[in-house]
């Protein structure tokens, strides 16, 4: 529904291009809406890519992922608290492409991505950046996707105004028609 309104809009005022973008759980919504829009950019920065291996301090049992679950699909919710769950245990297997950007960009996608990276965001390199990369990497993207790192702050923060415009600097030039 998102892509539809995006491309609607673009259509509408003539846009060339559509580039998707955001940041943590944003950035993993514009690597997801982009595979729609066939010819559109996403340019993720600090990307989740698979919300099973979100992470956050928060009260056990309260988790966003077990919100998500309660609110959208109780029907998948396991019976022991996720952050108790074995750890090579992926409670989000059955929704496969629609909450992993892992599991989506294994197969072809029609959208580019400039992915772009803190790294100096250690749990993010980690548990998102290094298994979307090793997907696009052994996979039928590779010549559609381009990594970017900057070196920020420590941990996982937003990208500051100057990152911003230059990476949509370098996207915009890196994927010229």
């Amino acid at each position: 529904m998102i892509a539809d309104w995006i491309a609607r809009t673009a259509q509408t005022i003539g846009a060339q291009r559509i580039i998707i973008t955001g940041s943590s759980g944003g950035g993993l919504a514009s690597l997801q809406i982009a595979t729609y829009i066939p010819g559109s950019i996403a340019m993720p920065f600090n990307a989740q890519t698979a919300v099973s291996k979100y992470r956050t301090k928060s009260v056990p049992g309260l988790s966003p992922q077990r919100n998500y679950l309660r609110r959208v699909m109780p029907h998948l919710q396991p019976d022991v608290p996720l952050d108790q769950l074995d750890p090579g245990e992926d409670w989000s297997a059955p929704l496969g492409a629609r909450l992993s950007a892992v599991t989506r960009y294994r197969d072809a996608q029609p959208n580019r991505v400039h992915y772009v990276q803190n790294s100096n965001d250690d749990r993010h390199m980690t548990d998102h950046y290094q298994p979307f990369q090793q997907v696009i990497h052994h996979g039928p993207n590779q010549d559609h996707v381009r990594f970017h790192f900057y070196d920020g702050p420590a941990g996982h923060v937003p990208p500051l105004p100057r990152i911003l415009k230059a990476e949509l600097d370098s996207a915009l030039a890196g994927f010229e028609k």
